[in-house]
């Protein structure tokens, strides 16, 4: 997914990339999470193509 950022008088667009270990756990019929352990995080300021 790639993100509009506008901070410091400029806009760009950025992708995240995140790569870990996202544990759920079953709750009353649906899922909640139970703990996030991130390993990395990757940005990326990436070209802005319109749709």
């Amino acid at each position: 997914m790639t993100a509009r950022v506008r901070h410091l008088q400029h806009v760009h667009h950025r992708r995240n990339v995140y790569a870990g270990v996202l544990t759920l756990r079953a709750d009353g019929g649906g899922w909640k999470i139970a703990g996030v352990e991130l390993h990395s995080e990757d940005r990326e300021v990436v070209p802005w193509k319109p749709a």
